[in-house]
């Protein structure tokens, strides 16, 4: 249809609502929000979203698990520079001038492994925080198909009409609740794309000076 098309068809329905208020043909009565939907079609959707939570919440576990391993491997780095420093300021005391160009290049290299696992560290946080909004989010829409599910059942059953507005409201809100944690989840794995790019480029500088 042409955009002229379109113009013609929308002022028609602009032009029948208005006759429509005229006539006081309008309804008052409440739009159904939460559109129904087959029982089956949102049992699907929370095995989904348990499914899900499973995943992410062993994921998580997992990110836990290598970030106190970076951090151990992070300490033990730092404490290595440390004592290369004490070396180094002997060396250089003692004027031991070779001693001191092999010492340099060694804590340069115990720096440039410093700061990928640092990276690391930084990565598996990031994971972990990842993972965990994940865990949030499935529970949030586990909920909001829980209320939905009621809320069919009863609908089905043509059911009391105040309880099925608390239902549908029951439903909006965890819907809500959802996309916030979505929106969060997202955000969080921005940040950990960020760190995986920072890990890269701490492994390239790393492998490139051997």
């Amino acid at each position: 249809m042409t955009i002229r098309g379109w113009v013609a068809l929308m002022l028609v329905g602009l032009l029948a609502a208005r006759t429509a208020v005229a006539q006081g043909r309008l309804s008052d009565a409440p739009d159904p929000l939460v559109i129904s939907r087959a029982l089956d079609s949102i049992r699907a959707d929370r095995e989904g979203a348990s499914r899900l939570r499973g995943e992410s919440d062993g994921r998580g576990a997992t990110a836990e698990a290598r970030l106190a391993e970076a951090t151990v491997q992070v300490e033990l780095l730092k404490k290595d520079v440390t004592a290369l420093d004490v070396q180094l300021k002997a060396a250089k005391k003692e004027k031991r001038e070779a001693d001191k160009t092999v010492l340099e290049s060694d804590k340069k290299d115990l720096e440039r492994r410093r700061e990928l696992w640092e990276r690391r560290r930084d990565l598996r946080e990031a994971e972990m925080e990842y993972f965990r909004s994940e865990v949030a989010g499935a529970d949030a829409a586990i909920k909001a198909l829980d209320f939905e599910q009621q809320l069919e059942r009863r609908r089905l059953e043509a059911g009391d009409a105040r309880l099925l507005d608390e239902l549908e409201r029951k439903t909006l809100e965890n819907r809500l609740d959802l996309e916030n944690r979505r929106r969060d989840a997202a955000d969080r794995r921005v940040r950990v794309v960020e760190r995986q790019l920072a890990v890269q480029r701490a492994q390239i500088a790393l492998t490139s000076k051997r």
